[in-house]
């Protein structure tokens, strides 16, 4: 069985723009085929031109999954750390990931929201 697709953000939000306005599968296929998505005046379709016809029948036939952007995944082991931290042995070694995530990103003058933007 082929597998969920992995997308962007952007194309996620495609994709659901299409099924809010009623675009039926074959209407979205022949649309990326034929025209390009040019019959849409809608800027949120833009972004499927980047699929192949394969990739975007699996995201619409199977499913899709959304990748996280390298700042959510950061955001993600910080806030996993976060929530182990617990008092114990472990609460060293959280408090220390916690440490080395913010010291990464603030030498490097990046700001992610909940991790270090203070």
């Amino acid at each position: 069985m082929t597998e969920k697709l992995k997308v962007s953000r952007e194309v996620a939000d495609a994709i659901e723009y299409l099924g809010k306005v009623g675009c039926a599968f074959e209407e979205a296929m022949e649309s990326h085929v034929s025209t390009g998505w040019s019959n849409f005046s809608d800027e949120r379709v833009i972004a499927l031109g980047g699929l192949t016809s394969k990739e975007l029948a699996t995201a619409l036939i199977v499913g899709y999954e959304v990748e996280m952007t390298p700042h959510e995944r950061i955001m993600k082991a910080y806030n996993a750390a976060k929530r182990t931290k617990n008092g114990s042995f472990a609460s060293c070694y959280h408090s220390g990931v916690m440490a080395g995530i913010t010291t990464a990103l603030d030498t490097l003058g990046i700001k992610i929201k909940g991790v270090n933007d203070k």
